[in-house]
C-alpha cells in the first residue's frame, strides 16, 4: 500500500489505525516483559506509520478530500509529543499550515515542547495532565527522563538544610499519582524523603 504510493482515505484510514494500535500496546502492555512486548520496536514501527502518515496527508491538499484530513489535527499533535523537542518534528510543525497549527490540540503539543526547550517544568506537567489516552501514550517515552530532569533542576534550587519540600505536593507536580513512586525516584537518586518531606542537598544528587 505505501510501497505503491495510494494516496487514499483507505490508506489514511489504515495507517490512523495502525498509530492507535502501536500507542494502545505501548499503554497496554508497557510493563509486560520484553519477551512478550518489545518497547524498542513497537516505537520505530510507530515512527515509520506515523510519517507514512503525514507524508499521505501531504499528497492531498486540505481542500481535495476534506475526509482524509478529519483526523489530521490529532495525529499532528501525536507526531510532535512522541518526538518531543526533536527538531525535525518541531520544523514539520512549523511548516504546517497554520490553520492547523492554530487547533488546540496542536497549539497544546507545541506548548510542551516550548517549556521542554524553557526546562519550565511546572508548566509541563500541568499542560502534560490535559492530555488524551493516545497523547499521553505517545510523549510516555519522554516522562520519567522529564521528571528526573526536573528534579535534579530542584535539587540545586532547593539545597539547603533548612528547606524542606512536600512530597505530595512534588507527586503531583511531577504527574505521579502515587508518593510512593516519587519517594522511590527520589531515593534512587540520593535524595532523602523524611515525614512527609523530601530534603535537597546538592552533594547528594546521583545519576
Amino acid at each position: 500500500m505505501v510501497i505503491q504510493s495510494l494516496a487514499n482515505l483507505d490508506t489514511v484510514y489504515i495507517l490512523e489505525e495502525c498509530v492507535r494500535f502501536y500507542l494502545t500496546s505501548m499503554d497496554r502492555l508497557r510493563s509486560r516483559p520484553i519477551s512478550v512486548f518489545d518497547p524498542t520496536i513497537n516505537n520505530t514501527h510507530l515512527q515509520e506509520v506515523i510519517k507514512q502518515l503525514l507524508v499521505q496527508y501531504d499528497a492531498v491538499p486540505p481542500g481535495g478530500t476534506k475526509a482524509m484530513h478529519q483526523n489530521r489535527t490529532e495525529f499532528e499533535s501525536i507526531y510532535l509529543l512522541f518526538n518531543l523537542n526533536h527538531n525535525e518534528a518541531l520544523y514539520h510543525f512549523l511548516s504546517l499550515p497554520s490553520d492547523i497549527r492554530k487547533q488546540e490540540v496542536c497549539e497544546r503539543a507545541w506548548q510542551i515542547n516550548m517549556a521542554a526547550i524553557d526546562h519550565n517544568y511546572v508548566r509541563l506537567f500541568r499542560l502534560l495532565n490535559q492530555l488524551s489516552l493516545l497523547e499521553s501514550s505517545a510523549v510516555h517515552r519522554h516522562v520519567l527522563p522529564l521528571q528526573c530532569n526536573t528534579l535534579r533542576q530542584m535539587n540545586t534550587a532547593y539545597s539547603s538544610k533548612a528547606c524542606k519540600f512536600s512530597l505530595s505536593e512534588l507527586c503531583a507536580m511531577i504527574g505521579h499519582t502515587s508518593s510512593q513512586d516519587t519517594r522511590s525516584l527520589l531515593v534512587s537518586h540520593g535524595v532523602k524523603v523524611t515525614d512527609g518531606c523530601v530534603s535537597f542537598f546538592k552533594s547528594s544528587w546521583r545519576e
